[in-house]
């Protein structure tokens, strides 16, 4: 079955979750691993914490917030202050804060002018672009030198579960550390050591992408679904990695409800817990989800020296502690959900990359003239390409499916992320 169909299955999606190994916690629930529990803990009080600026109603801070539409937004913010919290904020966190104040504040406005139109019950895509310009806002001005990068419509590889289960799941929203050349002699040799660590379903050998966070924005039980399905693989490729002790963040939204959650392996189970509800329509929320982004961001800067250190060697010590791949493999049912939101190929079908990744395999003395002419194909030569893969015959996105794509595209300047494909095809040449 796809993605889709499981996420809205309560009964279908249990029986998934006792495959895959994943317990779920609500707020309530204590956090009984003592290490996650205390890194936690500290990031919930971390996003609590306000710079001393924000007490004074006269602050240039304040003052930077020109249009006049927001002034009630920034009002209720400076009246809706907390006791100040034990933990101090950073600086840097002041100082990026203070810039970004008009980009929460109109992320408010834009929510709150949707929800005067409720009776016309606003689709998700509609709720979704305001939060999704916060998002990418925060990930673009606040990642500095790591090398990270906020994409959309991500297919994302799923645990083995057994043949009634998706292969695949299509993420929302995905941020990604890119860890350049695995290995300093890639050969064919350890090509599949990479590919079995990469956690989305299009190869970037010799280069490695690492889920840091995920957001989904299906609706209360679908996204809660899909954010886990998320998690989850960002887990199974952390074991792949020898990494087993590293939280992993994510949400899913509902109508300008951020829902925020994190996991972590325990043993050999995977635990996700909900930590917190925060409504973007209101100011002191959106702020808050603005400094919990800047803790993803701050995480991902902790783990930068260990993906950095990642070798073939720890990479086959961790790999040949389970047998077989935890990936799926790909189920006929998958094609829907794949074509469905992403904008990568579907079943059986190969992206640019893949298809030089599979040359390279082939090959590791390809010529620079080869190289040149396989990174230089356009888009409609991808749309006429029919590959032969053992026996089947599958097609590259239609024109139909680029085109959909392209219009659901906004200008850079809005914040709107690329796709996975664009990204990989424009580093790759970079």
């Amino acid at each position: 079955m796809p993605a889709s169909t499981l996420a809205s299955s309560p009964t279908a999606f249990l029986e998934w979750r006792k495959q895959a190994g994943i317990h779920v916690y609500g707020t309530s629930d204590p956090i009984l691993d003592l290490s996650q529990s205390n890194s936690i803990t500290q990031l919930l009080n971390t996003i609590t914490a306000l710079p001393a600026w924000t007490n004074d109603a006269n602050s240039a801070a304040y003052q930077s917030v020109k249009w006049e539409q927001l002034h009630s937004l920034r009002n209720e913010f400076i009246g809706a202050q907390l006791p100040e919290p034990s933990v101090q904020i950073s600086a840097e966190d002041s100082q990026a804060l203070e810039r970004s104040l008009p980009v929460i504040l109109e992320t408010c406005y834009s929510l709150n002018k949707i929800a005067e139109y409720a009776g016309l019950r606003p689709n998700e895509a509609t709720w979704r672009l305001p939060c999704d310009t916060l998002i990418s806002h925060t990930f673009r001005m606040g990642q500095g030198d790591l090398p990270l990068m906020y994409l959309n419509e991500c297919e994302l590889s799923l645990p083995e579960t057994g043949p009634t289960f998706p292969s695949t799941a299509t993420a929302d929203a995905c941020l990604f550390f890119r860890r350049t050349r695995l290995f300093e002699t890639p050969t064919p040799e350890n090509a599949p050591l990479a590919n079995e660590a990469a956690c989305f379903n299009v190869s970037a050998w010799p280069n490695l992408y690492i889920l840091q966070w995920a957001c989904e924005h299906n609706g209360e039980q679908e996204g809660q679904y899909r954010l886990i399905m998320d998690l989850t693989s960002a887990q199974y490729q952390r074991r792949s990695l020898g990494i087993d002790n590293d939280v992993v963040y994510g949400a899913h939204a509902v109508r300008g409800v951020m829902h925020i959650y994190a996991s972590w392996w325990h043993s050999k189970q995977i635990k996700c817990k909900k930590l917190l509800e925060l409504d973007l329509k209101r100011p002191r929320p959106a702020v808050q989800f603005y400094m919990f982004l800047r803790k993803v961001l701050s995480h991902a800067n902790s783990n930068q020296s260990t993906f950095e250190g990642l070798s073939e060697h720890k990479l086959r010590t961790a790999q040949a502690a389970y047998k077989g791949s935890w990936k799926a493999e790909r189920q006929a049912g998958d094609l829907h959900d794949a074509f469905s939101g992403s904008p990568l190929s579907s079943d059986g079908g190969r992206s640019d990359v893949q298809q030089e990744d599979d040359e390279s395999m082939k090959s590791t003395t390809t010529s620079t003239e080869q190289e040149e002419g396989e990174e230089g194909r356009t888009e409609s030569s991808m749309q006429e390409d029919v590959i032969s893969d053992g026996g089947r015959r599958s097609v590259s996105p239609t024109a139909a499916e680029l085109d959909r794509v392209k219009r659901q595209r906004l200008d850079h300047w809005t914040g709107t992320p690329p796709t996975v494909v664009e990204w990989i095809q424009k580093s790759e040449s970079a």
